[in-house]
């Protein structure tokens, strides 16, 4: 799969690693095929619950306690959503995109995220990159 990674230097002795392995490849092309396929969302307004999860009214006040304490919309207890929601009303104020942007980078991050712990419970490298591509559609 990877075309020796590891490359001998007869002068020095030394070991030198190529750090663009097919592994990192492909880590980096399930990266960019999340961003990528939801760029188009970073021009849509905000509809339905938005209103009132960019105000911080879906978990009470705006505050960082609020957001460790409350349940999500009344019903979910999601605290690393609202701490990203807090944040994001901190450096966005009422600007959807910003939001959508930040939706985008977590999205694809979970993405590589999954494609990891795939090849770690397989130890088969294409599996996580393979595999994962239910998580990017």
């Amino acid at each position: 799969m990877c075309s020796r990674p590891v490359k001998r230097d007869h002068r020095h002795g030394l070991m030198e690693k190529r750090f663009f392995t097919n592994w990192r490849i492909g880590l980096i092309l399930v990266f960019a095929a999340s961003v990528i396929l939801y760029l188009p969302s970073l021009m849509g307004a905000s509809i339905w619950d938005d209103d009132d999860l960019i105000s911080g009214a879906a978990f009470g006040d705006n505050t960082l306690y609020s957001a460790l304490t409350r349940a999500f919309l009344g019903h979910y207890f999601r605290p690393l959503t609202s701490v990203s929601l807090v944040f994001d009303s901190y450096f966005a104020k009422q600007t959807p995109f910003f939001y959508h942007q930040t939706n985008i980078l977590l999205h694809a991050l979970t993405a590589v995220f999954v494609a990891i712990l795939a090849f770690q419970v397989t130890k088969k490298p294409f599996a996580g990159i393979l595999g994962d591509r239910k998580s990017v559609v």
